[in-house]
């Protein structure tokens, strides 16, 4: 066992404790076990693509629908190509099994009512986790592809928005359902917490935005960089500016100078040097000048 697996950290989020207890009270405990494995292999698979890029996993978290593979802040910088490749290595994982248990079935191998089980748990999985929403995989690779041409910031907005909306549609069909006279606890649950999920990342996407733009200013930057050109408002804040930036580019901001009646241009370095190592985020273009 390398160091990084000896030091790799698994938590188990409160809300996973409360549905293996409830799951014993009503005799489902073996189901709901089955279920925490899934997650776990879900989980893992992304663990296992960010170690193949470099990064380093620092912890695993397990929540009932799903997980958080958090990675150590090093200096790779936020990179998009990675980022779809870290969450699509979770459903992956999950379209293996299912492959697995497709051939299970053709040779009639193991029990039949557990081999159902299993597939749609794994369908349960995939799909789920597939819908374009943060924090699910399939946010994380819409954010990824938004990136490029709106901003970091801008892209994490329209991925937590599409949580929302995805977690209301799911809800109303629950809750519909269960008017109808169907009973569909599961839609409504998940719902719920894809709509909580997607809050508390809303909440926290200034800090996500920091934690980006800090990554961008250690990166590395081997070999020649894309260009592009902002023009910003003299009155906009370093923080402001910065929230513009797209990932696999250097950005150079043109500002209109009303003292020296010309244009003056910062780089992205002078930017982030202000915002990490100067006067803070708040601090207006104007002052640069």
């Amino acid at each position: 066992m390398n160091r990084q697996a000896a030091s790799l950290r698994f938590r188990i989020h409160p809300l996973f404790v409360l549905l293996f207890a409830a799951s014993v009270a009503v005799g489902m405990w073996i189901q709901v076990s089955v279920w925490f494995g899934l997650v776990l292999l879900h989980e893992l698979g992304h663990a296992a693509a960010a170690t193949f890029l470099g990064y380093k996993v620092m912890e695993v978290q397990l929540l009932p629908f799903g997980g958080v593979v958090k990675l150590a802040h090093g200096r790779l910088g936020w990179n998009p190509k990675h980022e779809v490749w870290i969450a699509i290595a979770g459903p992956c994982v999950n379209g293996i099994l299912l492959f697995l248990l497709a051939f299970a079935s053709v040779l009639g191998t193991g029990s039949r009512e557990w081999r159902t089980y299993l597939i749609e748990f794994n369908l349960i999985l995939l799909f789920f986790n597939l819908l374009p929403g943060l924090p699910l995989d399939g946010g994380r690779i819409l954010r990824a592809a938004a990136a490029a041409e709106v901003g970091f910031l801008r892209a994490t907005e329209v991925a937590s928005k599409m949580a929302i909306f995805l977690s209301l549609v799911m809800m109303v069909v629950g809750v519909s359902a269960l008017w109808m006279g169907y009973l569909n606890v599961g839609m409504t649950t998940l719902g719920l917490f894809l709509f909580l999920s997607s809050l508390q990342l809303r909440k926290h996407r200034q800090y996500d935005l920091i934690r980006f733009l800090d990554a961008k200013r250690n990166q590395i930057k081997l070999g020649p960089l894309v260009g592009r050109g902002l023009i910003a408002d003299p009155d906009m804040t370093v923080v402001q500016i910065a929230g513009e930036f797209v990932p696999d580019a250097y950005h150079m901001i043109s500002i209109f100078s009303t003292r020296h009646q010309e244009w003056k241009t910062l780089s992205e370095d002078d930017i982030l040097t202000v915002m990490f190592d100067g006067s803070g985020p708040q601090t207006k273009l104007s002052q640069l000048l």
